[in-house]
Order: C-alpha cells, then sequence, then structure tokens
C-alpha cells in the first residue's frame, strides 16, 4: 500500500484542526454548571466558586480562582 503526498498533508492537518475546536468550543461554562451541581447533590451545605475553567495539554483541565465554602465558612482557597 502506498501512501500518497496529499495523505502526509491531511493527517496533520485533520489532528491540529480537532485540537483547535475542541480547545476553542470547550464548553466551561457547562462545566462549572455540572461541577457545581454534583457538589450540592453530595452535601448540600458546601458552595463551590470557580472564576473560569479551561482545557490543558497533555489532557485536562485548569480552574482559577476556585473556592469552597461550608456554611458560608470558607474551607479551600488556593490564593
Amino acid at each position: 500500500m502506498k501512501i500518497s503526498k496529499k495523505w502526509l498533508f491531511y493527517i496533520p492537518y485533520t489532528i491540529a484542526t480537532l485540537i483547535f475546536f475542541l480547545y476553542y468550543l470547550f464548553p466551561s461554562d457547562d462545566i462549572k454548571n455540572f461541577m457545581e451541581a454534583r457538589l450540592k447533590a453530595a452535601d448540600p451545605s458546601y458552595d463551590i466558586s470557580i472564576k473560569n475553567i479551561s482545557p490543558l495539554l497533555p489532557p485536562g483541565i485548569k480552574m482559577e480562582s476556585v473556592k469552597i465554602k461550608k456554611d458560608g465558612n470558607l474551607v479551600l482557597s488556593p490564593d
């Protein structure tokens, strides 16, 4: 089987386009809402506040300004 020159272009182009759109269209608001809902479902006395969520390479997420409170008292804040 012979790989043509055009396939040597299409494969990196497709991978780069996929990575770009996964980053650009990352659903940060949906993930924040999901995390807040899961924490409230686990224990309603906890409250979480996240300023921003973004994807990282290697695969992961970066959360900025995370604050977790229990009954109004600050439990976790990396600041």
